[in-house]
């Protein structure tokens, strides 16, 4: 009796296995490079750039005059884009660093607007028909771009398209369907690419 009270008085133990947003998305990126050297697009995970510094973070913030969602910055932290343009990360779009998102940007608004003026918004909530959007991935129309205050992720070609709730679980939906087969690496944009399937 006595030892099952002190049993249920013990706070319960943290679940290591269960992974935190940055700890979801490193592994996650991981995954997708490890898998991509071992399938014949290395090319793809040698493009990538190192991180993007905490300065370079801030200086956009304050060009953008809003705080980056922490998973992006997290996603920039280690991967700051791309050496060149083509042999795109993300499928046949290439992952944006900092500086470029901040550039391309002004074409996602004049579509964001667009798309609310025309087509009501997609599938976007009220509170997202605003102008704290960032892409992160683009091959020339389509983009992949984040809302700062929601952290929803959207595809954007022609339409917004709810693509993921969060950028951590963008990444780990894409780690899992290249891992599962749902992506062929394919000759294109560039050296290859990765084609889903």
């Amino acid at each position: 009796m006595k030892s099952k009270s002190k049993a249920a008085s013990r706070p319960k133990p943290r679940n290591p296995t269960k992974p935190g947003p940055a700890k979801g998305l490193v592994d996650s990126v991981e995954r997708i490079k490890a898998w991509m050297t071992a399938h014949g697009a290395g090319i793809l995970v040698t493009n990538l750039k190192k991180g993007a510094s905490a300065a370079a973070i801030a200086k956009a913030e304050k060009q953008l005059g809003f705080a980056i969602p922490a998973e992006l910055k997290q996603l920039w932290k280690l991967h700051d884009g791309q050496k060149a343009e083509l042999n795109g990360f993300i499928g046949s779009k290439d992952l944006l660093s900092v500086a470029e998102a901040v550039r391309v940007r002004t074409s996602l608004l004049m579509a964001t607007q667009r798309v609310i003026e025309h087509e009501e918004g997609g599938e976007m909530t009220p509170s997202e028909r605003d102008d704290l959007w960032l892409p992160f991935a683009a091959r020339d129309r389509d983009m992949l771009a984040v809302h700062a205050t929601s952290g929803r992720v959207f595809l954007y070609w022609e339409d917004f398209t709810l693509s993921s709730k969060t950028v951590t679980a963008w990444f780990e939906s894409y780690a899992n369907g290249i891992e599962r087969g749902n992506y062929a690496v394919e000759e294109g944009f560039g050296d290859v690419y990765l084609s889903e399937s």
